[in-house]
């Protein structure tokens, strides 16, 4: 559940991780290549993904559709800044957040500057039209307050 004020960060489980040199308490560690923080800013719930989606680190972007969905504000935005690879599970992923929010009829916005291995993948899916794209998060944040 979101409490709001408060940040947190989940970190993927799958093959995205990297394993590093030593170990804690007996066993491997490993650090993955996404990560996803969520938070509130009066009436947009902001996710930040960052890092490299692949099928094992897209369960993070559906865990934080939920909570954009629990919590109903009128806008999500994505910020997709520090989001450096994403496959076709993470076009998948953004197309559920995108559903969901037509169907309630709130606003999803995806904040960049996109990086272009994203701007290629919603190029060529022909997504990019799918979706309200914005130059930067303060943008995003007050097309959602608008």
């Amino acid at each position: 559940m979101f409490v709001p004020g408060k940040d947190r960060w989940g970190a993927g489980s799958g093959a995205g991780r990297k394993l590093l040199d030593g170990c804690f308490d007996g066993r491997m560690m490993w650090r993955s290549a996404a990560h996803v923080r969520v938070r509130e800013v009066p009436g947009v719930f902001v996710v930040q993904a960052c890092g490299e989606f692949d099928a094992d680190e897209v369960d993070l972007l559906l865990a934080a559709w939920e909570e954009a969905d629990e919590l109903a504000l009128p806008t999500t935005v994505v910020d997709l800044t520090g989001c450096m690879f994403g496959d076709s599970s993470f076009l998948g992923a953004l197309l559920i957040a995108r559903s969901r929010h037509l169907a309630s009829r709130r606003r999803l916005v995806l904040a960049g500057p996109l990086q272009p291995k994203i701007l290629l993948l919603l190029a060529v899916s022909g997504t990019m039209e799918a979706f309200d794209v914005t130059e930067n998060l303060a943008e995003a944040v007050n097309r959602g307050t608008a």
